[in-house]
């Protein structure tokens, strides 16, 4: 088993070129521009690792490829290209800010004309804090680009500059040891724009219009670049998940949330699409992505982020609704299933704690996500709260820090 340092200011050895940082609460402070702590939610990457007498992250990091450790692969390990072995890592970073929410921050121009500065200058903040990883979002309902009519995907862009703006945003990234998760599509907001995204789920044909479109390229183009991290297929996908579907197979039955969820229920977005079709989706999106990593014989991180662990366990009376069956049986790819899970955790909002399902109330092998049969993935924590306007009793974020590090999992963005 991967042994894990201890004491947590390790998670910094190795970031922002070898230099050692200050602790979690200047990272939070550098990205939100406030107090340590602070913000209504503080998203991080938080990411598993730990080294054999050296310390988590180490290595830094763009100039090395992300994977499961080999030797135990709840965590994940850097893979340097040097061939010196793999180095266990814990990632740690933000959710980055889009500059446009409706319409992105890549494609006919704009990047070099209006957004460049401000991402560049969030990357730089999270690589002198001592982050070594940032989430980026890229279509979000497809209300922009890279739809042309509801559901119908034409391409990225009308001038094709979107793949070389956004691969040289990841060049930099990989210039200042930042990896990069790209988020593909967000079911979490509400919005009106969130029929295009429904027209997309629900529409096979649109599906493949999407990959053939815009997906495969963007992965053809970027999937040599060592700053990719992984490939998440969708924000809280509950938030636009039917409820109380009932269904003979427990794969497309999700009754059981309407019990078990705690604070929001799913669909507070807009109950658009049942489970087995966003099952599909994910099946379907996930072995296109694979297909193309086949190529230069590797293994993509591929992920959906779920708004709680009550999407992802098989205690409690609860299910996996991602996990590899599922999607397999939903959309029929062999290769389309999920390599590392991610999910969130915020408190109840009334509160202001953590329900006992909660990450934070367990560890990561108390979940059992991929079921008894399957070896153990990464979990990273995608997003989190650190507070909403009050304190917690239990939790500040260098507590919540320390605990998901030394609980089991893969890393965290607030």
């Amino acid at each position: 088993m991967t042994e894990r340092p201890l004491v947590l200011v390790l998670l910094y050895v190795g970031f922002a070129n070898g230099l050692g940082l200050p602790g979690v609460s200047s990272l939070t402070s550098a990205i939100t521009g406030g107090g340590g702590g602070g913000g209504s939610s503080l998203s991080g990457v938080l990411g598993a690792g730990g080294g054999t007498g050296g310390g988590a992250g180490g290595g830094g990091g763009g100039s090395s490829r992300i994977a499961a450790c080999s030797k135990n692969t709840q965590f994940l390990c850097n893979y340097p290209p040097s061939g010196q072995g793999e180095q266990p890592v814990f990632l740690i970073g933000a959710n980055i800010p889009w500059t446009d929410y409706n319409m992105g921050s890549f494609g006919d121009r704009k990047f070099f004309l209006l957004t460049l500065p401000d991402l560049y200058k969030f990357v730089l903040k999270v690589n002198l804090a001592g982050g070594n990883t940032i989430r980026l979002f890229l279509h979000n309902e497809g209300i922009g680009r890279p739809m042309g009519a509801p559901g119908n995907t034409v391409s990225l862009d009308i001038f094709q500059t979107y793949l070389d703006e956004l691969q040289d945003f990841i060049r930099f990234c990989h210039s200042n040891n930042i990896y990069v998760i790209l988020v593909l599509w967000n079911g979490g907001h509400v919005t009106p724009g969130l029929g295009h995204l429904k027209d997309l789920i629900t529409s096979e044909t649109a599906i493949q219009a999407y990959i053939n479109n815009a997906l495969t390229p963007m992965v053809q183009k970027l999937k040599d670049e060592p700053a990719v991290l992984g490939w998440d297929i969708i924000n809280q996908p509950e938030g636009i998940m039917k409820k109380n579907v009932t269904d003979k197979n427990d794969c497309w039955d999700n009754t059981y949330l309407e019990k078990k969820a705690p604070g929001r229920k799913v669909g507070w977005a807009g109950e658009l699409v049942t489970p087995k079709e966003l099952q599909k989706f994910i099946n379907k999106l996930a072995a296109a992505i694979r297909k193309e990593y086949k190529s230069i014989n590797l293994e993509p991180q591929i992920t959906v982020s779920a708004y709680h662990m009550m999407t992802l366990t098989f205690q409690w009376q609860c299910k996996n609704l991602y996990n590899d069956f599922c999607l397999q049986a939903s959309g029929g790819e062999e290769e389309g299933y999920l390599s590392l899970w991610s999910t969130h955790a915020f408190d109840e909002k009334d509160k202001a704690e953590f329900d006992v399902y909660s990450i934070f109330e367990k560890p990561y092998a108390a979940y059992a996500m991929g079921g008894h049969n399957t070896p153990p993935r990464p979990l990273i924590i995608s997003e989190f709260t650190t507070k909403r306007g009050r304190p917690h009793s239990k939790w500040s974020l260098d507590k919540q820090v320390d605990y998901l590090y030394r609980s089991g999992y893969a890393g965290r963005k607030t």
